[in-house]
């Protein structure tokens, strides 16, 4: 996808996002789907300004992916926006019935230790541009 492209994707995301008027219960917009099948949601409410990083919950609906055993997970992902950098900062993994079958916390330290690169044209990269184009304090 070339950088024209991934900018009006963003952008139409985006506008999406920003259409969500009701902040007390989650409207996830799709963002797109991983090669293993897994569709990337996210909600304008749930993107927030921690210090110099973007917060932002991410569902990801793996009912099309074969190569995991539950259903959902909601992901809290830290990004360093002017680093292009990301870490996770907790996953919560759901069966077919909404039970919690695992929970991960993963502590974020301070100078973008333990943050990835983000990867060109991964779902990854195209979660962190929302959430760096948008957020709330």
């Amino acid at each position: 996808m070339g950088d024209h492209q991934m900018f009006k994707k963003v952008m139409l995301i985006c506008l999406g996002l920003a259409t969500i008027a009701a902040p007390a219960h989650a409207e996830w917009v799709s963002i797109g789907s991983a090669t293993n099948g897994t569709e990337w949601f996210m909600d304008a409410n749930r993107i927030k300004t921690v210090g110099s990083k973007k917060q932002a919950w991410i569902q990801l609906d793996h009912s099309r992916n074969r190569s995991v055993s539950w259903r959902q997970t909601l992901q809290l992902i830290s990004f360093d926006c002017s680093a292009s950098k990301y870490r996770t900062l907790s996953i919560i993994a759901y069966d077919a019935y909404g039970k919690v079958v695992s929970s991960e916390n993963y502590t974020d330290y301070s100078y973008s230790v333990g943050y990835d690169p983000l990867v060109p044209e991964s779902m990854a990269e195209s979660a962190s541009l929302v959430a760096c184009a948008y957020g709330q304090e």
